[in-house]
């Protein structure tokens, strides 16, 4: 009997690990909410992650919408580092998150949005560079302090 219980445990070991061992293209598409900054992240991630990874290469690109008004700014970040924004047919690139918040500081303040939280801020920029390395990178529920995940789904391409 032991022997039946171990190679059920195996079967569904390796039947969970089929992906991991043969690598898998990925979509993700989540919305998060700044609670105390009035703006709502709808993004898409897609990419591939390689056999025996448990993070991938991919790319994140959506909106922050203001809840306040009807600005938008646009984003794509790349999991090799490279993000890049548009505001108000202004397009600028940074190659690391802290020139993205400052960019994202400027084209908050020119929207007229100054109350913004930093630290919703700085978690916003993780929760959308994270999630272009895949499912295992995205934020779901319970693995943020200060953004709000309201959805989250994944697919496999």
């Amino acid at each position: 009997m032991k022997w039946l219980f171990n190679l059920t445990i195996t079967l569904v070991l390796l039947a969970g690990c089929g992906t991991t061992l043969t690598g898998y293209n990925f979509i993700t598409n989540a919305e998060y909410s700044g609670v105390k900054t009035d703006m709502k992240i709808k993004l898409r991630a897609d990419g591939s992650v390689p056999a025996g990874h448990d993070l991938g290469n991919g790319i994140s690109k959506g909106t922050i919408i203001f809840n306040h008004s009807s600005d938008t700014i646009w984003f794509r970040a790349h999991s090799t580092g490279l993000m890049e924004t548009e505001f108000r047919h202004e397009k600028l690139d940074s190659r690391n998150k802290e020139t993205f918040i400052i960019i994202l500081k400027r084209y908050f303040e020119l929207a007229g949005f100054k109350n913004y939280k930093d630290d919703e801020l700085k978690e916003m920029v993780e929760v959308i560079k994270a999630a272009s390395y895949g499912p295992k990178g995205t934020f779901v529920q319970g693995q943020t302090k200060y953004i709000k995940v309201d959805t989250v789904g994944f697919d496999r391409k």
